[in-house]
């Protein structure tokens, strides 16, 4: 039987906030504590690609990973599904295993605890979507000390127990920060505290379920040197110069963007 996230997540409120009010009861120099309410004030961010920038853009949605596939195969989604499984290659079993615990586990949405900074970027993308309001509405989110994948699941299938207990509500995602990278934090200085929290290939998981319109995004963050590129390429796309296919594809991205900051008021913001 599948689980519900709301449910799993509420039976371990109590006692992720117990450990991590032991954790800063016991820290004489009082960083832990600001350092779980920086990450209790976190956003959810998710780094992705030109491509689907322009999915999400012409769906006027964050997709999850199946539905992106299938958008890509115009809408079969037998060949939409071919690609998802091609694309996970010797993940897929384990995606599959962990996404089965749970009630509607393959409209996951995989994003990031984000307290600052360009997320995971990585193979994943320069484009970082933030959201302070995943829950908002009545839809499934819970946060993971780490990726799901790579923590909970093996060849030989998922550590259901450890899933179980460390599942947690977005409200205690500060606890779980605190209980998982405090003594990190600690060892460093405040100013690269975001990077404790999200940094390339590590990162506290957030799972959100549907829906997750375009309008529930707060801003779209990326590297200063991006927002230059792709500023390059409209003035030449002005000039009528011609782009390379890659970069009239980044371009097309970038006009998306555009017109999410005119119609939602979402913020495009360029970072060092």
């Amino acid at each position: 039987m599948a689980w519900a996230v709301e449910t799993i997540t509420a039976a371990n409120t109590a006692g992720i906030s117990a450990r991590a009010d032991a954790l800063v009861a016991a820290d004489t120099s009082g960083g832990l504590q600001e350092f779980r309410a920086l990450a209790g004030r976190a956003a959810a961010g998710t780094n992705v690609s030109a491509e689907k920038i322009r999915c999400f853009d012409e769906t006027d949605a964050v997709l999850d990973a199946r539905s992106f596939d299938i958008w890509q195969q115009k809408g079969d989604r037998a060949a939409g599904l071919r690609e998802f499984e091609k694309r996970q290659q010797e993940w897929f079993p384990r995606r599959v295993a962990f996404e089965s615990l749970w009630e509607g586990g393959e409209a996951f949405r995989y994003l990031a605890l984000n307290a600052g900074g360009l997320g995971t970027q990585g193979p994943y993308g320069k484009f970082c979507l933030v959201t302070t309001r995943v829950a908002d509405v009545r839809r499934p989110v819970a946060v993971f000390p780490g990726d799901s994948l790579q923590r909970y699941t093996s060849s030989t299938g998922v550590d259901v127990a450890l899933v179980q207990r460390e599942a947690a509500a977005w409200a205690v995602r500060g606890a779980v920060a605190a209980i998982e990278r405090g003594t990190e934090a600690l060892a460093t200085g405040r100013a690269d505290w975001p990077a404790v929290i999200c940094r390339p290939g590590s990162y506290l998981e957030v799972v959100v379920g549907p829906p997750l319109p375009l309008a529930d995004l707060d801003e779209v963050r990326l590297p200063s040197s991006y927002l230059d590129t792709l500023q390059k390429y409209e003035r030449l796309d002005l000039a009528r110069r011609r782009l390379t296919e890659r970069q009239a594809n980044e371009l097309r991205a970038f006009r998306g963007l555009q017109r999410w900051r005119r119609t939602y008021g979402i913020a495009i913001t360029p970072l060092p």
